[in-house]
């Protein structure tokens, strides 16, 4: 987005709220906004100069909004394939059906308090991955990215680089062997910023991350088999971080050869990793034993949602080749013919994870591998789970050189991608209601600024 090109954000003062802080939950504050920046939070009756806009909070909680880098569609629109038209169970996929449908994406997802986000594509093939791209880049350059709703900062490229026989719900006739030229011809339209390369195949999978990472791409490893010797060579190359870890297809092995395998690799080395937190992808209690393993630094929350989210109305349905279900309570995505289940993305929402986790922080409970995980208090896990949806995506993606989104926390300098919310339930059960959200200072929702 260019948003040196955009009429100037109207300077905002938010008051009388919670503010969730890298110093923690802090009422009694004003945080001011300035040039669509964060100018500072003061004690209350201390900002710089009067601004033109004061917005009561209420007694809500301010939050940092949520990055989301691993998301492939919602409400009915799935950025590989386009349009889901349940009457005629198949899709529409014009350029036309993209720049009517990634506005009303972004609006839909900024709904849920995500503020910017990385689109992700499925397996499929190399000519349908460059007209996708091309879409979303396009959209990218126009006046609505981060006036619709939340702001698209680049594409993903998940499914391509994968080991075929941990292909989850992709299509096998679309994976290919890691290959620079590959990835160049795909990435015609330059707007992709994280790609999932797996470490299996040795010497291209390391040429491929090395050639990324110099580019300042941020390169993970998911649908993986191998051993923990090959991520620590991948993590010298660059490899940054751990996609949907523990989510199905993720390799591991009890033995001491090679030092085990992808799970042993993800809890020994410095990988920030990715978590679904649906409580259906993975298990609460394996999500309780992650954290303290990791801690809370190294942890990012993710929906890696699909089309059938926020969308209703869709039972069965097929995507690039693979045939796939809603369960009859609507809670997840299953692959039509395999056993056991193998599911699909989810269809989850950000501000749900963010209740889900919230609430199994705050109770005592078992893990798998721990015996008994302390209850912990409502505003250290609080910020806890903030940092999960948004400090730490952050963190991530800068490091190494890559994307600097200058975003994720509250504090004077940062962009001002704000989101308000109020927070009800108690311990083991809570939920966030998401009221208002800012990006760069603008509200996007529920009605946008002018």
């Amino acid at each position: 987005m260019k948003a040196e090109t955009r009429a100037p954000v109207k300077p905002k003062l938010f008051t009388n709220g919670r503010f969730c802080t890298p110093q923690g939950i802090r009422p009694n504050l004003s945080l001011e906004v300035r040039g669509g920046r964060i100018a500072g939070l003061f004690p209350v009756g201390r900002g710089n100069r009067k601004p033109v806009e004061t917005i009561d909070l209420q007694g809500r909680y301010l939050l940092p909004g949520f990055l989301e880098i691993h998301t492939h569609g919602a409400g009915g629109f799935e950025l590989t394939a386009g349009r889901y038209r349940p009457e005629r169970g198949a899709f529409e996929s014009s350029g036309r059906i993209y720049r009517q449908e990634l506005p009303l994406y972004c609006r839909r997802r900024a709904s849920t308090g995500i503020t910017g986000l990385y689109l992700g594509t499925l397996a499929a093939p190399v000519k349908r991955l460059q007209f996708v791209f091309r879409q979303l880049a396009d959209y990218m350059e126009s006046a609505g990215n981060g006036r619709d709703g939340c702001l698209v900062h680049g594409g993903l490229l998940e499914g391509t680089f994968m080991l075929p026989e941990f292909c989850g719900a992709h299509n096998t006739d679309y994976i290919y062997p890691p290959d620079i030229e590959l990835f160049k011809r795909i990435n015609e339209s330059e707007i992709i910023r994280l790609t999932n390369v797996v470490p299996d195949s040795g010497t291209p999978a390391l040429k491929l991350i090395r050639h990324l990472a110099r580019r300042g791409i941020s390169v993970g490893a998911g649908h993986t088999n191998a051993s923990h010797r090959q991520f620590q060579l991948a993590r010298r190359a660059g490899l940054k971080y751990i996609i949907h870890l523990l989510n199905g297809p993720t390799g591991h092995s009890y033995k001491v050869f090679e030092g085990g395998g992808a799970l042993e690799a993800a809890l020994a080395e410095p990988f920030h990793v990715e978590i679904i937190a649906d409580g259906i992808h993975v298990n609460p209690l394996y999500v309780r034993d992650i954290l303290a393993r990791k801690g809370p630094g190294k942890v990012m929350l993710v929906t890696d949602s699909m089309f059938p989210s926020q969308a209703g109305l869709i039972n069965h349905f097929n995507v690039s080749g693979i045939a796939g279900g809603i369960n009859h309570k609507g809670r997840y995505a299953y692959v039509i013919g395999k056993k056991p289940i193998t599911l699909f993305s989810t269809l989850i929402t950000m501000d749900q994870a963010f209740g889900n986790l919230l609430s199994w922080l705050t109770v005592e409970g078992p893990g798998i591998w721990h015996e008994k995980h302390p209850a912990r208090p409502f505003n250290e896990a609080l910020a806890i789970v903030s940092r999960c949806c948004s400090a730490n995506i952050a963190a991530m993606l800068k490091e190494g050189g890559g994307d600097d989104l200058e975003t994720g926390e509250l504090a004077a300098g940062r962009w001002a991608d704000l989101v308000a919310a109020e927070i009800t339930g108690r311990p083991g059960r809570y939920r966030l209601r998401v009221r208002e959200v800012y990006v760069r200072g603008r509200r996007v929702w529920p009605e946008p600024e002018a």
